[in-house]
């Protein structure tokens, strides 16, 4: 999160410019609450999960409804065979502004005592956060998250991804249960883009 005076924000909030109006959204601003997030420096803690608010729409249900929804799962990968990694890499010859997807065999880290996911996969930093699918149906765009990309090794072309276990559903279950307070307040970052 952005630090505002000196402190770290636990809100974010944007106002969209949008080229074409979203349906039953007069002022389209939305805000985050970052209320749950891992606290370990290890790579298979890197997750964390977010409540939003799209400024007075009925909340989740309007999201789904409007923007679509995955599926997450929070079990070992070992067995699934295929992985689609996405993301906005922003280094190297990518500007941020696309979405890029990479598809191959699962794998897992060596360097890492094998206790992270490997994909073969040439995203670079930006990219990070975007979302790993088990069983992505390419036409239709849905599948189940089940990693997303954290870090890469210089040298080595394949992206990295926590293990999404119990710990990180305990995470989830907390962010599921939180709300969000949308008041001004002075740790809240106003972006405008």
């Amino acid at each position: 999160m952005p630090a505002v005076g000196g402190h770290r924000a636990t809100r974010l909030q944007w106002r969209l410019r949008l080229r074409t109006p979203l349906p039953h959204v007069a002022d389209p601003c939305f805000s985050i609450g970052i209320l749950a997030r891992s606290t370990g420096r290890f790579p298979g803690y890197d997750f964390g999960f977010a409540v939003l608010d799209v400024g007075g729409n009925s909340g989740p249900p309007y999201l789904v409804e409007n923007l679509g929804a995955q599926a997450v799962q929070f079990s070992s990968g070992r067995n699934r065979k295929t992985a689609w990694a996405f993301g906005y890499p922003a280094a190297g010859k990518y500007t941020g502004a696309d979405l890029v997807y990479c598809k191959g065999p699962l794998g897992t880290d060596p360097l890492n005592n094998k206790q992270t996911y490997r994909l073969g996969c040439d995203m670079t930093p930006g990219s990070s956060g975007g979302p790993w699918f088990q069983g992505f149906d390419e036409t239709a765009g849905t599948g189940t998250v089940m990693s997303l990309n954290s870090y890469v090794y210089s040298g080595i072309t394949a992206m990295h991804g926590p293990k999404f276990n119990s710990d990180t559903q305990a995470v989830y279950t907390a962010a599921l249960g939180a709300t969000i307070d949308t008041t001004p307040a002075d740790n809240n970052v106003i972006v405008t883009p």
